[in-house]
C-alpha cells in the first residue's frame, strides 16, 4: 500500500499549487501595471492630440484638437440653433 496517496499529502500539494500560482498571477498584475505605465507615457508624448470634425457656420467640416474645446458643456437653445443657422 505505499502506492496510494495520503490524503494531507494531496492537500499540501494542492495549496502549494494554489498559493504558487496566485504569487505568480499578482506579480504578472503588478508587471503589466508597471509596463503599461510607461507604454501611456510613451504614447501621450509622441501621438497627435485626438481630433474632432466639427461643422462651421459656412458649412466647411474642419477638425479641432479636443484640447481646445471648452470643457465645461452647456445645452443650446432651440432658439440660438435657428439664429446660428444661415440659410
Amino acid at each position: 500500500m505505499p502506492n496510494q496517496i495520503q490524503p494531507a499529502d494531496t492537500r499540501r500539494k494542492f495549496l502549494r499549487w494554489g498559493g504558487l500560482s496566485s504569487l505568480t498571477l499578482l506579480a504578472g498584475f503588478s508587471l503589466r501595471k508597471i509596463f503599461s505605465s510607461k507604454e501611456n507615457l510613451i504614447t501621450q508624448t509622441t501621438a497627435k492630440p485626438t481630433m474632432v470634425k466639427m461643422l462651421t457656420q459656412e458649412g466647411k467640416l474642419v477638425e479641432v484638437p479636443v484640447a481646445q474645446l471648452p470643457s465645461k458643456k452647456h445645452k443650446i437653445t432651440d432658439a440660438a440653433v435657428h439664429d446660428w443657422v444661415k440659410l
